[in-house]
C-alpha cells in the first residue's frame, strides 16, 4: 500500500473537501447501509417499485451466489439506491452505479475494472472494495466527489461499513488470508485513518454508528482467524470511537456480523457452540444492549433459529426496526420487528427474496434469482 501514499494524500484531502461542501450544502444526515441508527432527520419516502427489475452481479465460485462472505452487492441511504451491476456475461460483475429511487437518475460510480464490490452508503458517503494493482483496497467517494483509496498501516484492505462522515473496514497486516487483521476507521472530516480495534488475531466484520464501533473478535479461537468450516471461536466487542474504551460481550462459542441501532441495542449472529457449523445457513439471530451482558441478550425470532437456503444471508437494522430473511418453513420470507422487541416478529413479505434485506427509511430491498439473473426487488416499509 505505500506505494499509494503520495496519490492517498492528495486524495484525501481533496475528500475533507467535498465532505465540509456537501455538510454546508445541508447533505443527507440519516445513517445508511453500515450505520443502522437514525439521526432524527425526516425521512425520505421512495418508491417501492423503482428498484425492481434491477439486474445485480453474481459473485461464483462462493458460498453464496452472490457474495463469499454475505455483504450484500447493493446499499441504501434515504433514496439513494448504489449498486454492483450484472456484467455483461453471465455471474460477472459491472460498473458500481447509483440510482435515485425518487427521481430515476442514474449514474455510474466506478468502472467494472477496477472489480467493484460490497458498496455502503450513509450521508453522502460511499464507500466499497475494489481491486487495484492486484489488491484489496477501500475506495471511498465523499459528496459525489472523485473516489480515493484508503491507505494506512496495512496490506490489503475489505469489508467496509459507512456512516455519516466515516468509514468502518479490515485491514490485513500481511498478504496473509488468515494473517492478524485490525479494524480501522475512515474520517471523511479529517482525512485520517485511525486503528480502532487492534491486538491479536482477527477482528473482522465491524459495523459503525456515530458513536460506536462493534467488531467481530477472533483471537479467542485456537487458530486467531475466521474459518467458515470451523468453530471459529468469537465475541463482540465494541469500542467507543473517541476514548476507544472497550467492552468485551463474551459468551459461548461464536457469534459475529454485528449490527449498531437506535437505542442502544446491538444485533448478531449466533452459532454457539455447534461444531461444524451448518454451512452458515442456520443461526440464532440476537438482540440485547450493547453494553449489556451477553446472557441477557434475546433471540429476536422468538423461538428457534433463522434458516435460509444460501449461507451468509444477512440481517439488516434500519433505526428502530431489525429484518431478516427465513426459509424455514420453505417459502422465503422477509420478516420484520422493533428492536425493542416490543411486539413479535411480522412477515413483511413473501416475495421471492432468498438474499439479503438491505433496509432504507421507507424501502426494504431484497434480491431474487429472475430468468437467468440476480434482480432487486422494493418491500414498501
Amino acid at each position: 500500500m505505500s506505494s499509494m501514499s503520495s496519490r492517498s494524500t492528495l486524495s484525501v484531502l481533496t475528500a475533507v473537501a467535498a465532505f465540509a461542501s456537501l455538510s454546508a450544502c445541508g447533505g443527507s444526515t440519516s445513517p445508511g447501509n453500515g450505520a443502522s441508527a437514525d439521526s432524527g432527520a425526516a425521512h425520505a419516502v421512495c418508491d417501492p417499485r423503482a428498484a425492481d427489475g434491477i439486474r445485480i452481479a453474481g459473485a461464483q465460485p462462493g458460498p453464496n451466489p452472490l457474495d463469499p462472505l454475505g455483504y450484500p452487492p447493493y446499499a441504501l441511504d434515504a433514496c439513494t439506491l448504489v449498486y454492483v451491476a450484472a456484467g455483461a456475461t453471465a455471474g460477472t460483475a459491472g460498473e458500481l452505479r447509483t440510482k435515485d429511487l425518487a427521481t430515476s437518475r442514474e449514474s455510474a460510480l466506478a468502472a467494472a475494472s477496477e472489480a467493484p464490490r460490497r458498496p455502503s452508503i450513509a450521508g453522502g458517503v460511499v464507500a466499497w472494495e475494489a481491486t487495484i494493482g492486484g489488491a484489496s483496497v477501500i475506495r471511498v467517494s465523499v459528496g459525489a466527489k472523485p473516489a480515493i483509496t484508503l491507505s494506512g498501516a496495512f496490506d490489503h484492505a475489505a469489508e467496509p461499513r459507512a456512516t455519516e462522515g466515516a468509514v468502518v473496514f479490515t485491514g490485513w497486516l500481511t498478504p496473509d488470508t488468515n494473517g492478524d487483521t485490525d479494524v480501522f476507521v475512515f474520517s471523511a472530516a479529517t482525512g485520517t485513518v485511525t486503528a480502532v480495534a487492534t491486538g491479536p488475531g482477527q477482528q473482522r466484520f465491524a459495523d459503525i454508528s456515530a458513536d460506536l464501533v462493534a467488531v467481530s473478535d477472533f483471537s479467542e479461537d485456537a487458530s486467531g482467524y475466521f474459518d467458515a468450516n470451523r468453530l471459529s471461536l468469537s465475541d463482540i466487542v465494541v469500542f467507543d470511537r473517541r476514548t476507544l474504551a472497550k467492552t468485551v460481550r463474551h459468551a459461548p462459542g461464536k457469534q459475529a456480523f454485528p449490527l449498531l441501532g437506535v437505542g442502544g441495542k446491538l444485533v448478531y449472529q449466533d452459532w454457539g457452540i455447534v461444531h461444524p457449523e451448518p454451512k452458515m445457513s442456520i443461526w440464532s439471530l440476537m438482540v440485547g444492549d450493547v453494553f449489556g451482558l451477553a446472557s441477557a441478550d434475546v433471540n429476536a425470532k422468538g423461538s428457534g433459529q433463522v434458516q435460509t437456503n444460501a449461507p451468509y444471508v444477512r440481517p439488516s437494522v434500519r433505526g428502530g426496526e431489525l429484518e431478516w430473511v427465513d426459509d424455514t418453513s420453505g417459502t422465503s420470507a422477509l420478516f420484520r420487528r422493533p428492536l425493542d422487541l416490543s411486539t413479535p416478529a411480522a412477515k413483511a413479505s413473501d416475495a421471492a427474496s432468498f438474499y439479503s434485506a438491505v433496509a432504507g427509511d421507507s424501502v426494504t430491498l431484497v434480491s431474487t434469482l429472475a430468468n437467468g439473473a440476480y434482480e432487486l426487488r422494493g418491500v414498501a416499509r
